[in-house]
């Protein structure tokens, strides 16, 4: 799980940004604090593990 939401998220502009959660999810991690919205940076994210569900929330 990363949280993505600090002031150098956009450091390199929405480009890198978008660049950045590609590599975190393809990585097969969860993100949360950024997104195309600020609704959407604000989603809690979900990882599920056999021992339960785990949740991040990263505001921005």
């Amino acid at each position: 799980m990363v949280s993505r939401a600090n002031n150098h998220a956009k450091d390199y502009g929405v480009t890198g940004m978008r660049v950045t959660s590609k590599h975190v999810l393809a990585a097969g991690l969860v993100e949360a604090g950024t997104g195309d919205s600020l609704a959407e940076a604000r989603e809690a994210r979900y990882f599920d593990t056999p021992a339960g569900r785990v949740a991040l929330i990263s505001v921005p």
